[in-house]
């Protein structure tokens, strides 16, 4: 028995048995269909999630099985609909744990990312006004940037998982210079701007202990708006910045944080109404779709066929070539994809 495993391990130990601690992220009762009582889970450590399912023991272990819950397990490898899976065995309950070191964390290193984010303010942007409030921000606000740093990007949509805002923005920021470079009529500072403050109302919209969820405010009133109302108070606080921020700048970086869901029906209260605020609508949703088909790949199990499982939140199967899921992973009841009410 293969001890202490982590999920990003698993690939290699199908069909073995393991012991690993896990932070249980989901825990569903459902019925076989002999009405006996089974559980399926979902089971993070920092490396990433896994399935799980107990078919024996439902009574002893369900209340050592609630989300939220650190857990100890004892269980087999193996893949059900093409994807990684472990039937958990026996379970006991890790007392005294700190669940947000079982949250997935991004795959890339958060502080070499923040010092590439702070790095790319001072040196890509030379309108001064817009300078400076990326400044006070993200640079002289050390409390709001650690928190931004670790901040998820969704609950479970794209970038869900510890460092995942910071790993989102720096690649829409990254595309927003390429954007810029190609398109001569773009306002360059104000398109970095907007890349840069687009999701920063998510700082305060999830939370990420002991799980990531939203909060009350997030629920309440959003991104879009916790964001505006933060940048807009940064703006107001320039008047000791020569004569403050010209109100043109300033009303079209609020602007971008307002539309860039692109559709009123998306949760935009107004649509992109400049060149900058709709490029920045499309590279913001072109990161997060690009991530969830990597993701699709990434979370398949290599060797098994040619589709993914279907995608909620690209609402349709994608397909992976040789290394993907076999056709036996599209029953509609083996999907993923979106929360409720969760946007971009």
């Amino acid at each position: 028995m293969k001890k202490g495993i982590l999920v990003k391990e698993l690939e290699d130990h199908q069909g073995e048995k393991i012991t690993a601690k896990f932070l249980v992220l989901e825990s569903n009762k459902r019925l076989k269909k002999d009405g006996s009582p089974y559980l399926e889970l979902l089971l993070s450590d920092s490396t990433g999630q896994v399935a799980g399912v107990l078919f024996e023991g439902v009574e002893e272990y369900e209340e050592m099985l609630k989300r939220g819950n650190v857990v100890d397990i004892t269980g087999t490898v193996g893949t059900f609909g093409g994807m990684l899976q472990i039937k958990l065995l026996k379970v006991v309950r890790v007392k005294n744990a700190t669940p947000e070191e079982f949250l997935e964390h991004s795959p890339k290193d958060i502080e070499s990312m923040a010092e590439e984010f702070k790095e790319i303010i001072e040196k890509e942007v030379l309108d001064p006004y817009i300078k400076e409030i990326l400044r006070r921000v993200f640079i002289k606000d050390d409390e709001f940037f650690e928190r931004f740093k670790l901040a998820p990007a969704a609950k479970k949509f794209h970038h869900a998982y510890v460092g995942g805002l910071l790993e989102h923005t720096l690649s829409v920021v990254k595309l927003a210079i390429k954007v810029a470079d190609h398109y001569p009529d773009v306002q360059r500072d104000l398109l970095i701007a907007g890349a840069f403050l687009h999701d920063i109302g998510k700082v305060e919209e999830y939370a990420y202990t002991p799980l990531i969820d939203k909060t009350d405010k997030g629920r309440l009133l959003g991104h879009l708006v916790i964001g505006y109302k933060k940048v807009e108070k940064v703006i107001e606080s320039m008047n000791d910045f020569f004569e403050g921020v010209p109100e043109d700048i300033a009303m079209q970086i609020l602007h971008m944080i307002l539309s860039h869901h692109g559709r009123l029906d998306f949760g935009s209260p107004v649509i992109p109404q400049t060149l900058e605020a709709q490029i920045l609508h499309y590279i913001d949703d072109m990161d997060a779709k690009a991530w969830m088909f990597g993701q699709a790949k990434v979370r398949s199990s290599p060797g098994e066929g040619r589709w993914s499982k279907f995608h909620h939140g690209l609402d349709r199967y994608v397909f992976l070539g040789e290394e993907g899921l076999s056709d036996s992973g599209k029953e509609e009841n083996q999907q993923f994809g979106l929360f409720e009410g969760e946007t971009l």
